[in-house]
């Protein structure tokens, strides 16, 4: 929790320094959710949804920066049984944003995750927790694309680097899909006439 804190610092101090252009949003959206290393596991449906920031660096590069909650966990058949594992967190992704074209933006950084529910589902009913891991990291890349200047649908891939269960070689795999509003345009209006 000190590191997270460290970090969310950490932007906030670097956005006064640079009097960077801050604007807020909200997305929502739907995941494809796994553990990995284990074939057993499949994919689980889960949906998402939070704040999120864009901190204007550069012409081209930005910070985004979001508070999710994010529903994971897997599916498995097991011994004629279907389980569901109900595994969510919330979510703080600090991703880099570099502008390839106009409208489009490839993402990349680091995600911190604090869990908040850990439930076994054994043929939809109620079949006690899993034991996982209070915080997981990961690593997100993915795609952004501007439909005009406030709404915007992304694509993104996390990878876990932490295990989920201690000892197990459980990593988070989600793939994640979005539409999100911006309140305010992340486009300088000025700084955009001035190219025109």
């Amino acid at each position: 929790m000190k590191k997270i804190i460290y970090v969310l610092s950490l932007i906030i101090g670097t956005v006064a320094v640079t009097q960077a252009q801050v604007t807020y949003g909200f997305k929502a959206g739907g995941n494809l959710a796994k553990f990995t290393d284990n074939s057993d596991f499949e994919f689980k449906f889960g949906m998402h949804f939070g704040g999120v920031a864009n901190i204007q660096l550069s012409d081209a590069f930005s910070l985004q920066p979001e508070l999710l909650y994010s529903a994971q966990g897997y599916r498995q058949n097991f011994n004629g049984q279907k389980v569901r594992a109900k595994v969510d967190y919330f979510n703080i992704p600090i991703l880099g944003s570099y502008q390839i074209t106009e409208g489009l933006e490839l993402q990349f950084g680091p995600q911190i995750g604090i869990n908040i529910r850990k439930e076994l589902e054994v043929d939809e009913q109620e079949g006690g927790s899993i034991f996982v891991n209070d915080i997981d990291a990961s690593a997100a890349f993915g795609i952004k694309y501007f439909f005009d200047d406030y709404v915007f649908t992304q694509l993104r891939g996390t990878f876990g680097l932490t295990e989920v269960l201690t000892n197990s070689g459980y990593k988070n795999l989600v793939i994640s899909l979005s539409l999100g509003v911006m309140l305010d345009s992340p486009i300088d209006e000025e700084n955009y006439e001035e190219m025109d």
